[in-house]
Protein backbone atom coordinates (compact mmCIF):
# COMPACT_ATOMS: atom_id res chain seq x y z
CA UNK A 1 0.00 0.00 0.00
CA UNK A 2 1.29 3.44 -0.89
CA UNK A 3 -0.29 6.69 0.36
CA UNK A 4 0.49 10.08 -1.15
CA UNK A 5 -1.10 13.37 -2.11
CA UNK A 6 -2.23 13.93 -5.67
CA UNK A 7 -2.70 17.08 -7.71
CA UNK A 8 -4.80 19.61 -5.86
CA UNK A 9 -3.91 18.07 -2.47
CA UNK A 10 -6.23 15.06 -2.80
CA UNK A 11 -5.28 11.86 -1.06
CA UNK A 12 -4.12 8.99 -3.32
CA UNK A 13 -3.82 5.39 -2.15
CA UNK A 14 -2.31 2.67 -4.34
CA UNK A 15 -2.96 -0.91 -3.23
CA UNK A 16 -1.30 -3.86 -4.94
CA UNK A 17 -2.61 -7.42 -4.68
CA UNK A 18 -0.15 -9.90 -6.14
CA UNK A 19 -2.16 -13.08 -5.61
CA UNK A 20 -5.70 -14.24 -5.92
CA UNK A 21 -8.43 -14.13 -8.50
CA UNK A 22 -8.41 -10.32 -8.66
CA UNK A 23 -4.71 -9.56 -8.51
CA UNK A 24 -3.79 -6.12 -9.71
CA UNK A 25 -3.00 -2.53 -8.84
CA UNK A 26 -5.91 -0.52 -7.45
CA UNK A 27 -5.67 3.28 -7.23
CA UNK A 28 -8.02 5.26 -4.98
CA UNK A 29 -8.26 9.05 -5.29
CA UNK A 30 -10.01 11.00 -2.51
CA UNK A 31 -11.46 7.75 -1.17
CA UNK A 32 -12.88 6.55 -4.50
CA UNK A 33 -11.59 3.84 -6.82
CA UNK A 34 -10.11 5.68 -9.79
CA UNK A 35 -8.25 2.96 -11.71
CA UNK A 36 -7.56 -0.75 -11.80
CA UNK A 37 -4.64 -2.34 -13.58
CA UNK A 38 -4.85 -6.05 -14.07
CA UNK A 39 -2.10 -8.09 -12.50
CA UNK A 40 -0.16 -10.88 -14.19
CA UNK A 41 -2.05 -14.01 -15.13
CA UNK A 42 -1.57 -16.78 -12.60
CA UNK A 43 1.00 -19.38 -13.56
CA UNK A 44 -0.77 -22.64 -14.40
CA UNK A 45 0.24 -25.64 -12.36
CA UNK A 46 2.46 -28.04 -14.26
CA UNK A 47 0.67 -31.04 -15.65
CA UNK A 48 1.76 -34.36 -14.25
CA UNK A 49 2.48 -36.93 -16.93
CA UNK A 50 0.64 -40.17 -16.41
CA UNK A 51 2.79 -43.28 -16.60
CA UNK A 52 2.30 -45.04 -19.90
CA UNK A 53 0.91 -48.51 -19.76
CA UNK A 54 2.99 -51.25 -21.33
CA UNK A 55 1.27 -52.79 -24.34
CA UNK A 56 -0.03 -56.26 -23.70
CA UNK A 57 1.92 -59.00 -25.40
CA UNK A 58 -0.18 -61.32 -27.51
CA UNK A 59 -0.62 -64.73 -25.95
CA UNK A 60 1.72 -67.21 -27.59
CA UNK A 61 0.10 -70.29 -28.98
CA UNK A 62 2.11 -73.40 -29.33
CA UNK A 63 1.22 -75.96 -31.94
CA UNK A 64 2.54 -79.11 -30.79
Amino acid sequence: MNLSSGPGGGRVAVVTWSRGARAGIYTFTSGRLSSVERGPDPVPEPKVAKPKKKPKKPASTSNG
